[in-house]
């Protein structure tokens, strides 16, 4: 069959419907996102205004072991599922779609499983000899049970992600979860309890949101209309799977091993500081990983029917809407740094340093971060496994060099730092072995000339206006930064995609 050709930058229809899931995924994506962050922001307001920095630090490094316990049961597997449901689906081949789910549930649900009770029973060595505080061993305890719930909801949202189906990712992974961990918790605290009984919330909510998750799975794939018979591809698939397992790993981790060794130093302020500047940061992350997680199943469909040209103009398309997201959040973060960090108490204005180095690593990463998604999509996860050792020895050579030796602007330092290297070595990647494929094109200059515009007349402005009253400044000076940026994109005319998107997302319905 003859491909349709754009003329004149017109999109052709398979373009049109790759945008279109993008917008729909993307938004639903991006809504998510924008709900955790709101609802995590709100959440560390309240630990951190209750309990303080140091519970706090305490606090994350239970849970961080826990997810980190939980990524390692998927062995790489929450990869292999989005590319190969996708491909099952776009063949129709139900018995082979049944295979995949299958390899792509049991086997990390059992691993999971195996690997909390190792956690569980290795709680105490691990508090005293790796971090040295005898109190971290009950929280690790209590945390290990939440694991293989959180090993079950992630490979269910794979499943959901890779049948195109964002909205259900988001209802049962964010908004069921987040939502009932913040209202137990106001419940913990208004009750006056210790931060353990905040770990139950977190446990309560992981269960609670594996049921929505298997609730979204029958709808989109019947339990009671299963196929009779498996058509099984394990080798296939975990060959693909097992050299992603390192990369997912770090993408989803990589900033927090920060917070993993400056535990070890037994510098728990220091935890509980890193980890609020870093959920800061992660705002700027969240258009990026909307647009990735619903990208994933559109890089896999292009390279296989080898349309090399729509995976140019998609990628880039993605990476421009990435880049146009953050600007407005890294400009606020960096002009309004004390502003923001008051918010959580006057202990916390110690990581305003390492707030505006984590928000460039950001910028960075959420501006080409999808040269890593387009790399697994496209068949080279081998490469990737390669990328990930190299990710993975250079944050353990600047953790342990500059950690040490800086505290907490070091780990930032070293968390941005490996970004860098390791996104600019998968891009270069990306146009060696994908027909020279650029991440963007000249219309990347639009957001950038947006953001300088908006950023001058902010940063000149805050030194004039309400300097007395800093959260009431970030509000007034911030809102009309954010005017002004979106003002300028406005005038310097949106591309025939954006406009595309747009008449999606506000057309009546």
């Amino acid at each position: 069959m003859q491909k349709e050709v754009p003329k004149n930058g017109e999109l052709n229809k398979q373009e049109k419907r790759n945008i279109a899931t993008a917008a729909k995924g993307g938004s639903f994506g991006f809504i998510g996102k924008l709900y955790v962050q709101g609802i995590s922001l709100f959440f560390v307001f309240l630990i951190t205004r209750t309990f303080g920095a140091e519970q706090y630090g305490l606090y994350r490094l239970a849970i961080l072991i826990a997810t980190i316990t939980a990524a390692i049961s998927l062995i790489g597997l929450d990869g292999g599922v989005k590319r190969y449901v996708a491909i099952a689906r776009s063949e129709h081949n139900k018995s082979k779609l049944w295979g995949v789910i299958q390899l792509g549930t049991l086997v990390p649900l059992a691993i999971g499983l195996f690997l909390s009770l190792v956690l569980c029973l290795s709680a105490e060595m691990v508090a005293e000899h790796i971090f040295h505080k005898p109190e971290l061993a009950p929280m690790l305890r209590l945390s290990s049970m939440a694991v293989p719930f959180l090993v079950l909801v992630s490979s269910l949202s794979d499943i959901a992600i890779g049948f195109k189906k964002m909205e259900y990712n988001v209802y049962s992974k964010d908004l069921a979860f987040n939502g009932f961990k913040l209202l137990f918790s106001l419940v913990v605290i208004l009750l006056g309890f210790q931060i353990q009984y905040v770990l139950v919330a977190f446990i309560a909510a992981a269960a609670f949101s594996t049921g929505v998750s298997i609730f979204f799975f029958n709808k989109l794939f019947p339990l009671r209309e299963l196929p009779s018979k498996a058509e099984r591809q394990n080798k296939e698939i975990l060959r693909y799977s097992f050299p992603l397992f390192l990369s997912l790993l770090l993408n989803q981790f990589g900033r927090n091993f920060e917070a993993l060794v400056l535990g070890a130093y037994g510098i728990l302020a220091d935890v509980g500081i890193y980890s609020v500047i870093l959920t800061l940061s992660n705002i700027g992350n969240m258009g990026f990983v909307a647009l990735r997680s619903i990208s994933n199943p559109i890089f896999a469909e292009l390279h296989h029917q080898k349309n090399f040209d729509e995976l140019r103009r998609y990628y880039q398309t993605i990476n421009r809407w990435s880049v146009s997201f953050n600007i407005p959040i890294f400009l606020l973060i960096v002009i309004f740094p004390d502003n923001i960090l008051q918010v959580f108490g006057d202990e916390f204005s110690a990581g305003t340093t390492g707030l505006i180095i984590l928000a460039l690593g950001t910028l960075f990463n959420a501006s080409t971060g999808a040269c890593g998604a387009l790399l697994n999509m496209s068949g080279y996860s081998k490469m990737n496994f390669y990328n990930s050792v190299v990710y993975l020895m250079t944050t353990l050579a600047l953790d342990f060099l500059l950690i040490p030796k800086y505290g907490l602007v070091g780990a930032a330092l070293a968390g941005s730092l490996t970004y860098v290297i390791i996104n600019s070595l998968m891009m270069i990647e990306v146009y060696i072995l994908i027909k020279k494929i650029l991440p963007f094109n000249l219309s990347i200059y639009k957001p950038l000339l947006a953001g300088l515009l908006a950023g001058v007349s902010a940063y000149y402005t805050k030194s004039i206006i309400l300097s007395d009253l800093p959260i009431l400044q970030l509000i007034l000076i911030g809102s009309t930064m954010l005017l002004v940026y979106g003002g300028v994109l406005k005038l310097l005319r949106f591309s025939e995609e954006d406009r595309f998107i747009f008449k999606k997302i506000f057309k009546k319905r």
